[in-house]
């Protein structure tokens, strides 16, 4: 869940919690106002009807009222009981009032949707009956129902109101949020001139990103830089390399020399030669890309793979299936770079056999390196850091890291697979449809 719908969310539960609260609380209220209201009407009604009697030699006499209202709900009884004035239908209401007609204290009760309050007359100190009021209750609790209902639907506007609102405040103040996570998207690892440049504006988001320009020019300037090292070190390297390779060609040709010294320089002419190739791989990879030239067979790529001296542990086999007719749309010599510190890691590790095969994976080929070792024993998270190695092994924990960058440079990618029967490493590569020329038939060893 996003963080607008997250702070949308917790708004409308504490909007929705405390307007339920609310009303909770104003029906409380109501309901002692309007309990207080009946109360208080009841005993008005008593003090008027008490008004109109009086004492007459020992019993009491109602004088006359206009008000037909208090009629029909009011009953006066005497000392004895008897109904002296009042409705004389008969129902529950007028039994509840019959049964009050002798109480010697107020009492207050209810039947059905009626209130009755019966309070004793007493004048000069003599208790002479008792009269009875009653006041119906359903429109006081109409009333009261209305009055919780407006509040309950006014409180859910109100909590869609506040949800609304909330959902329009957080998605303008994230919004630069988005466009720099839409931007960043955008961006290649090779675009290290892109900013964000939300503007001058003083909130916290637009101040972020002023900070996050100024981190990536940081960053940018140290990439350059590295970039620029790496440039400068293949350049004055190549020199060097030239003559020591033109130099053992030279020796090498010397007819005088036995057999066992031409092999020694040719063996430093290749090595000069693969030397020369590293380096131009490297001064491509220091400029984020690679020069337009033919793919190169996946075959001739496995024959170049076979033939390198990694003599970490040659008694292992190496099987190698090309996959058919396929075709990297990358430069030999990255090909190599990117598949060799995979295939010497597996050769470090394995026990008797690994598997090298290619195949068609879309837009791509998918080269998958098997061995029957132990498996990986350090954080696979952590595999692929430069300097990040295995305490026992002897390399320097830069082979894993190089391959990922240039196959990500060229495209692709290396990635893990850690399944419970087996590790594989997979490099995933671009894929040509096309090739000029005749391709070498492949070789296993």
């Amino acid at each position: 869940m996003s963080v607008r719908r997250r702070i949308v969310l917790a708004t409308a539960i504490i909007t929705t919690i405390g307007m339920g609260m609310l009303v909770a609380l104003l029906a409380i209220v109501l309901d002692a106002v309007v309990d207080d209201e009946i109360d208080g009407a009841l005993r008005d009604r008593s003090a008027a009807v008490i008004a109109t009697v009086e004492p007459d030699g020992g019993s009491l006499l109602v004088r006359e009222t206009p008000d037909a209202a208090l009629d029909k709900l009011a009953w006066i009884y005497d000392s004895s009981g008897s109904l002296k004035e009042g409705p004389e239908t008969s129902g529950p209401l007028t039994g509840t009032a019959d049964s009050l007609g002798t109480v010697e204290q107020t009492t207050v009760v209810e039947i059905d949707d009626w209130r009755l309050r019966a309070e004793p007359i007493v004048l000069d100190g003599t208790r002479l009956g008792t009269v009875v009021v009653g006041v119906a209750l359903v429109p006081y609790r109409t009333t009261v129902g209305y009055a919780i209902a407006g509040s309950a639907g006014l409180g859910l506007l109100v909590s869609l109101g506040m949800s609304l609102l909330a959902a329009w405040t957080v998605g303008r103040a994230l919004a630069p949020v988005a466009v720099m996570a839409r931007r960043a998207e955008e961006w290649s690892e090779d675009e290290l001139d892109k900013r964000f440049e939300l503007g001058d504006g003083g909130d916290e988001i637009t101040q972020l990103g002023r900070v996050l320009d100024r981190l990536l020019e940081r960053v940018s300037r140290t990439i350059l830089a590295e970039q620029r090292l790496t440039a400068e070190l293949a350049h004055e390297l190549r020199t060097p390399l030239t003559v020591i390779r033109a130099e053992a060609e030279l020796a090498g040709a010397d007819k005088r020399m036995g057999a066992q010294g031409h092999k020694r320089f040719e063996r430093i002419a290749v090595s000069a030669e693969q030397m020369s190739d590293s380096i131009t791989t490297l001064l491509s990879l220091a400029r984020g890309s690679f020069l337009q030239e033919d793919a190169v067979a996946v075959e001739r790529v496995f024959e170049q793979l076979s033939a390198l001296p990694m003599n970490l542990n040659r008694r292992c086999e190496l099987v190698f299936d090309p996959g058919g007719t396929l075709f990297f749309a990358v430069p030999e010599n990255v090909a190599i770079r990117a598949l060799s510190p995979v295939l010497e890691n597996a050769l470090r590790y394995a026990t008797s056999r690994i598997d090298v095969t290619a195949r068609p994976n879309g837009e791509n080929i998918e080269v998958r390196i098997v061995d029957d070792g132990a498996g990986i024993s350090v954080d696979p998270a952590q595999l692929f850091a430069p300097g990040y190695r295995d305490p026992g092994s002897p390399g320097a924990g830069l082979g894993l890291s190089l391959a990922r960058r240039l196959a990500r440079a060229a495209g692709g990618d290396v990635e893990l697979i850690a399944e419970a029967d087996e590790t594989a490493f997979v490099i995933i590569l671009p894929r040509a449809t096309r090739r000029r020329g005749e391709l070498p038939a492949a070789t296993s060893s």
